[in-house]
């Protein structure tokens, strides 16, 4: 009951803030909404890991329905920029942790798992593991997302998406998300269905597998897969506000009366933190599009790090190359899940 109540609060948010147009109205509203709601009532729910799933399997069949046969071919040009994106995001982490320790008594690895460019989650229930203080870790990673979310939709839309009248750029934004129909018939209602399927059966054979981010990218795969194949997925317009909503209702039942409690004692190491994420986001990107000369709001985009199933579906939102963005944090995930635990061994005793 609590669930549907909280779902209820987001979706009104939500729908608000979309009203007034918004850059990822729908998301921020409904966690705002959320987050004020838990403030009001001193309480937070455990977001049911389910709903999570569903809400990864259908975001990958958004991401995947717009990529066709030419987009996978000219995905080998994206080699070079993701060996770029995690130099940069490692060496950016690792510095930044050096300066944190030095500021503030927070526990070396706690330091290296709040400052890692990683999935929340996923960093969090490795940090258990090397002594770090969970809780930490989750706030500050909490607070990076936030943040992220919060901020870089309406900067880029105001700064950089407003310069953008390119004909690639209207192209992109005018190209069918759902499939053309006079009616809704049985036809389209079970297509939909059997989409709808294949991404699940996807997403849950890679989140069983026990890949990072295993349920968006096994769905983002097997969609693809089925639209090299045969060239008809789509999905109906209302799923996008819909996954907006939910991913908002998500980061907002984090955030409660502790949330708040908690933040006076760590502005130092969010303070940090937001240099790290503005630094991180727009020098790497500077080098990703002078270098490799990727268009520099899809660059921009590609290092922010934040969710990978909230940036992607802002970044379809907001019609950037949600392709290649996906691609970028896919490779910053695994990376990061990957190479951090070594380079905390590593590193740990020299900032002790």
């Amino acid at each position: 009951m609590h669930i549907l109540l909280l779902h209820i609060i987001g979706t009104i948010g939500g729908l608000l803030f979309r009203k007034f147009k918004m850059p990822a109205g729908a998301l921020i509203g409904a966690m705002v909404f959320v987050t004020i709601y838990n403030s009001v009532t001193k309480s937070t729910v455990d977001y049911p890991q389910v709903l999570r799933t569903i809400m990864q399997i259908c975001s990958g069949l958004i991401i995947a329905s717009r990529l066709r046969k030419h987009d996978i071919s000219n995905l080998k040009t994206m080699i070079a920029p993701v060996i770029i994106l995690i130099v940069m995001l490692l060496g950016f982490t690792i510095g930044f942790s050096f300066i944190m320790k030095i500021l503030t008594d927070l526990s070396a690895s706690t330091i290296f798992f709040a400052t890692a460019p990683g999935g929340m989650t996923d960093l969090t229930i490795i940090a258990a593991d090397f002594g770090a203080t969970v809780e930490q870790v989750a706030l500050l990673q909490l607070f990076r997302l936030v943040f992220v979310i919060a901020v870089f939709p309406p900067m880029m839309r105001h700064f950089y998406l407003k310069r953008m009248r390119s004909d690639s750029l209207e192209a992109h934004l005018d190209e069918p998300i759902e499939k053309p129909k006079k009616n809704v018939d049985i036809h389209y209602v079970t297509h939909l269905l059997l989409l709808l399927m294949i991404a699940a059966a996807g997403g849950l054979l890679f989140k069983v597998i026990g890949i990072p981010a295993g349920a968006i990218l096994g769905a983002v795969c097997a969609i693809v897969v089925y639209n090299v194949r045969f060239g008809e997925a789509f999905y109906p317009k209302p799923l996008m506000v819909i996954i907006q909503i939910a991913a908002g209702c998500y980061i907002g039942s984090k955030i409660g009366v502790d949330t708040f409690t908690a933040l006076p004692s760590l502005m130092i190491p969010v303070g940090i933190m937001i240099v790290e994420v503005f630094a991180m986001a727009f020098i790497t990107a500077f080098i990703i599009h002078t270098t490799c000369k990727l268009d520099y709001t899809t660059a921009l985009f590609s290092c922010i790090p934040g969710g990978i199933t909230e940036t992607s579906i802002i970044a379809e939102e907001l019609g950037l190359d949600t392709p290649k963005i996906v691609i970028m944090h896919t490779f910053r995930i695994v990376a990061t899940i990957s190479l951090m635990p070594p380079i905390v061994l590593l590193l740990e005793g020299r900032l002790i």
